[in-house]
């Protein structure tokens, strides 16, 4: 809103620091503007335009008490000046008092009817006070006036989205904008009633034809590309935020926009070069440092991330996002406690926030069995306060009532942020390739997109791929309640992006979790938990508020991208390698325990360390001190960092003799990687689901004999496979062969008794394909 105009002052005219003062005003300078001002009338001038341009310094400095109080000074003796009433009405809002400022408002149009700002101001008044009728009638007003006025069509568009008339409001939002597209509150408002009419499209198209025509205009362009970004959109947002950061070289805020487009891209490096571009811009840009860790933490380098999201919180303590990375980084180079007690000091600034909560799961969830049961009390927690604070889905059914053609097939929704090159993609693509299309119609339903062309061929697999990304929670379960799924599976947990907080209020007659998390999800709605008979095992059913559903098979394949390559031993030493391609977060030391036992009872061997963490050169040295009271030197240990392309990758196991599993938290994709290379895993089965994910894998390929339950029995085991090191080596490819024509690559196999389990959930619920 308008705060006035500061006008010459009459009162001693000859004094220099009037056009001084006036001049600070005209050219922004309002702190040196307010001095003289208030200097003046220290010094006991006596001027109403002194005081009235005093006010409006005050209201250009946000001081809206001082600036109430001048102007009320200003009217008791000169109650004849209506801009100076005007301005107080406006104070008054400003202080969130819109009864006081209504009733100046009423006075100003009592005096002069063909005030615009004064109908403005009362519109405003009445929306406050939600008088939203009196409202509308204002804003009219006003705009009869003056039409072309880009607030007053704004809040009259929302005076009418406040009434239920969204189909006047797009209109009087949108002209808005095209009045000025450069405004922040006008852009806000049209595009929240672009998501809440399902327009987004529109709207985008609107704002992108805007920015053809007035393409120098940075508020607009960091607005379209952010609304961009929000769903999915961050390749072409990327191109209107690199031209903001031409327009604005010295503001940090394009920096780090376009910056978050290349990390959702994937582009690590360039996204750092930003995030620390803009923090040499504006040292105290917590979003910049927190961003720069983000990219720090994905590339390996936790401590570096650590000592961000540190600086972060020396500027902004309590900065609950900067605190869930900092839990995150922790848990990413192995330190789970302190994890968890970062996670939990996350929780504690905010219970409802779904970051916070996801991220101390996933940590409850790698750890013993003995967390399972403050693990479902914070879930219990969590799930019960999102459920009161969002309304349920409406029960009518309104869309995509089922096809002739689709009569007698089951409709099973996928619901997933890992439709794409992600290892949850590459399990569930055994399904889709390979699902019984006279049985099961197969919607894949993303929350969040990923940048690459195995998403596309993973959607082409099945009967249709929709988008949730950028929908409010509501319009989502709405969406979801529409599609008329039989069984809704959900696929990613507590894991980064998941869909999974939509399903606190049911969404599908049947709902379940499967392939992408290792505990339970805590969730009343979620019925079913699909594994196997090791890490679906009856006891654990303790551990989960869903209940366990063993499939008569291992519960994943492994499916193959392209040709393997040769399985052949390419070791140059007679020596022993062991090998271990897990996360490091996943060698803590309990793990430590089982390795330092297996390189005890094999003096000569050597252990190659594969993971990106291996960067760091701390985390590395927690993995090395770890091994110490083993007898373990420096010189026994290669610590190898992510390289190159996933086949690069498989080259790696040529290197290694035996892999090493990890517990509580196993082996599941290293452990099938592997496997399709030859080389034996040797599995630690532990007490939850976690801790089976490896001892699954190894019974489905037929060598139960490679299992253990404690350090001594994993050396024994690690020992007699390295006896004969010569056969050993040799083994490889006949290795590779058994993997290949086991279950755990026999994706038609798993699809079938898929299939059949999502028959039988079905119809314990009485449902029957239609």
């Amino acid at each position: 809103m308008p705060h006035g105009s500061a006008q010459p002052a009459s009162a001693d005219a000859a004094d220099p620091r009037l056009d001084r003062a006036l001049g600070c005003v005209q050219s922004g300078n309002y702190g040196e503007a307010r001095a003289l001002y208030q200097q003046l009338l220290d010094e006991g001038v006596e001027d109403p335009d002194l005081l009235n341009n005093l006010a409006v310094v005050c209201g250009q400095l946000g001081e809206w008490q001082r600036q109430a109080d001048l102007l009320s000074q200003l009217l008791a003796g000169h109650p004849d000046r209506l801009d100076a009433r005007q301005n107080l009405g406006v104070a008054l809002l400003n202080l969130e008092k819109p009864d006081q400022a209504l009733a100046v408002f009423a006075e100003v149009l009592a005096a002069d009817s063909g005030r615009a700002d004064a109908h403005r101001g009362l519109g405003r008044a009445c929306l406050l006070l939600h008088r939203d009728e009196q409202a509308l009638a204002a804003l009219q007003a006003a705009l009869a006036i003056e039409p072309d006025h880009a607030t007053c069509w704004r809040l009259l568009g929302q005076a009418q989205q406040r009434l239920g008339d969204d189909a006047a409001a797009w209109p009087s939002l949108r002209r808005a904008v095209e009045l000025e597209p450069g405004g922040t509150e006008q852009l806000a408002a049209f595009t929240e009633l672009a998501k809440a009419a399902g327009r987004t499209d529109e709207a985008h198209a609107l704002l992108a034809q805007l920015v053809g025509d007035r393409p120098d205009t940075p508020a607009l362009l960091l607005h379209l590309a952010q609304e961009l970004q929000a769903v999915g959109r961050s390749d072409e947002a990327l191109t209107y935020l690199l031209h903001a950061v031409s327009l604005q070289p010295n503001d940090p805020k394009p920096y780090v926009l376009a910056g978050l487009s290349l990390l959702q891209m994937g582009e690590l490096q360039q996204a750092e070069e930003l995030f620390a571009k803009a923090e040499a811009l504006d040292p105290t840009d917590t979003a910049a440092i927190n961003l720069l860790g983000i990219c720090h933490a994905e590339s390996g380098r936790s401590t570096q991330a650590i000592a961000c999201y540190d600086k972060a919180l020396a500027l902004e303590p309590g900065n609950l996002a900067v605190t869930c990375n900092l839990a995150s980084a922790h848990r990413g180079c192995g330190n789970l406690d302190q994890a968890i007690e970062v996670g939990k000091d996350a929780y504690a600034l905010d219970p409802a926030c779904s970051d916070a909560v996801h991220g101390l799961m996933f940590s409850y969830s790698i750890g013993s069995a003995e967390l399972a049961a403050p693990a479902l009390q914070l879930a219990a927690e969590y799930w019960r306060r999102l459920r009161d604070s969002s309304p349920p889905p409406a029960r009518v059914l309104t869309a995509a009532a089922p096809q002739p053609q689709e009569q007698g097939r089951l409709r099973l929704g996928f619901l997933s942020a890992e439709i794409g090159a992600h290892v949850v993609g590459r399990f569930l693509e055994s399904f889709l390739c390979h699902y019984d299309r006279s049985r099961f119609r197969v919607e894949l339903i993303s929350v969040a997109r990923r940048y690459e062309e195995k998403a596309l061929e993973l959607a082409r697999h099945a009967d249709a791929l929709h988008s949730l990304q950028g929908m409010e929670a509501q319009v989502a379960r709405q969406f979801l309640v529409d599609r008329r799924y039989d069984v809704l599976v959900e696929t990613s947990g507590f894991t980064r992006s998941t869909g999974l907080d939509l399903l606190a209020h049911r969404c599908a007659p049947v709902q379940c979790h499967y392939i992408g998390f290792h505990a339970s999800t805590g969730l009343a709605s979620i019925d079913y938990f699909i594994g196997d008979a090791e890490t679906a095992d009856p006891a654990f059913q303790d551990q989960f508020s869903e209940r366990l559903w063993p499939l008569p098979r291992p519960w994943l394949t492994y499916s193959l991208q392209g040709e393997l390559p040769d399985p052949a031993s390419i070791a140059l030493t007679e020596r022993p390698i062991l090998g271990s391609f897990n996360q490091l977060a996943k060698v803590r030391e309990q793990t430590l325990a089982y390795w330092g036992a297996a390189m005890a009872a094999l003096p000569e061997s050597l252990l190659v360390v594969k993971d990106r963490h291996c960067v760091d050169e701390q985390v590395c040295q927690r993995v090395f001190r770890g091994l110490q009271p083993w007898g373990v030197t420096a010189d026994r240990l290669r610590f190898i960092p992510h390289m190159g392309s996933h086949r690069e990758h498989l080259e790696c196991y040529k290197t290694i003799d035996i892999a090493l599993d990890a517990t509580p938290w196993s082996s599941a994709t290293t452990g099938f990687e592997a496997l399709l290379m030859g080389v034996p895993l040797v599995a630690i089965r532990g007490d939850c689901l976690s801790a089976r994910m490896s001892s699954s894998l190894v019974k489905g390929v037929g060598w139960p004999d490679l299992v253990a339950d404690s350090p001594s029995d994993y050396s024994a085991i690690v020992k007699d496979l390295a006896a004969d090191l010569p056969t050993l080596r040799a083994g490889k490819p006949e290795r590779q062969q058994r993997m290949l024509a086991s279950p755990l690559c026999d994706a038609a196999d798993l699809a079938a008794h898929l299939g059949d389990a999502f028959v039988a959930i079905a119809a314990q619920a009485g449902i029957q394909p239609t």
